[in-house]
């Protein structure tokens, strides 16, 4: 005469379940999982008695769950799957909560990060995509798109001034989490730059205020002044530069106009009249043609007539 299995954790957790529906040796049951801890290859095991097994995943919300003993006296094998709906889901990485549909982060959730960052707004397949807020530990504050879990479109990037008179802040293009694109940057001494960017640099076209007053306007190439611009002086003997600049100094061809209405049109290198060049009083009479170094005509070499 065959016995009948008896196997009391499994009817324990049949009684605490329950039953949709049977087919052979495998049992399905409607339940709330109520921080029952989750194995890492997606099956909950002893669902009501897991304080002895430290896995690191645990649920609360609505799901089905097939329960599964594969001979009589056997440990019941209990997968699950999360219904459509508002979730807490508690990972080796943080805690979220928020919509699950089809059985990932879906809509809009709030994930805690172990590292302190939250992350607030929508979710794709269970990653961050679309609108969201981002808030870091050291208070750094991204506001915007996301895409596969990185920055990626418009938004607006905060960071605290850690002591600096200003916060250092960008709103503009994001391209996988760097500054790509057209964008305005507050720097953390005052100084404001608007225009392009890529991979974080200022590269392209664009206009850099400083704090004093000075502005420069022309193009630049991985955050140096390099090709064409003008650069206003808001103050001293030097009034204006446009003409050719080579990592952040003028070089090349470029017209220098002074203060005292004096005018250098001609050829620079490291910063200084270099070359050959001209130059014209206040009246625009020609003064002297021909070369010069380090700032001053050639056969002058001894007064240095504008600067260093």
């Amino acid at each position: 005469m065959k016995t009948k299995c008896r196997n009391k954790k499994n009817n324990k957790i049949k009684r605490s379940l329950k039953r949709r529906s049977k087919k052979g040796g495998t049992n399905i049951y409607n339940l709330n999982l109520e921080w029952h801890e989750d194995a890492v290859d997606g099956r909950i095991y002893d669902i009501l008695e897991t304080d002895s097994v430290p896995y690191p995943y645990e649920f609360r919300g609505k799901a089905v769950a097939v329960v599964f003993q594969p001979r009589c006296g056997s440990k019941p094998v209990v997968s699950y799957r999360l219904i459509d709906g508002p979730v807490i889901l508690k990972t080796h990485n943080g805690v979220y909560e928020g919509n699950f549909l089809d059985g990932k982060k879906n809509g809009y959730g709030t994930y805690k990060f172990l590292d302190g960052s939250v992350y607030e707004g929508n979710w794709v397949d269970n990653v961050m995509s679309g609108e969201g807020t981002m808030n870091y530990p050291d208070g750094t504050v991204y506001e915007g798109n996301w895409e596969d879990n990185v920055s990626h479109g418009k938004g607006k990037l905060t960071q605290p001034s850690q002591g600096n008179e200003y916060n250092i802040s960008y709103n503009g293009d994001f391209v996988k989490n760097k500054k790509s694109g057209y964008g305005g940057m507050v720097y953390s001494d005052g100084g404001v730059y608007n225009g392009e960017w890529d991979n974080d640099e200022m590269h392209g076209t664009g206009t850099f205020r400083y704090k004093n007053g000075d502005i420069y306007e022309g193009d630049w190439d991985m955050g140096f002044k390099h090709g064409m611009g003008n650069f206003k002086y808001n103050s001293g003997e030097l009034k204006e530069y446009t003409g050719s600049f080579v990592d952040g100094t003028m070089e090349g061809k470029g017209i220098m106009k002074f203060r005292n209405k004096t005018q250098y049109n001609g050829d620079w290198k490291n910063g200084k009249m270099t070359g050959h060049g001209k130059l014209y009083d206040e009246s625009g009479s020609l003064i002297h043609e021909g070369e010069f170094n380090d700032g001053v005509p050639v056969h002058h070499k001894k007064r240095k007539l504008l600067f260093e």
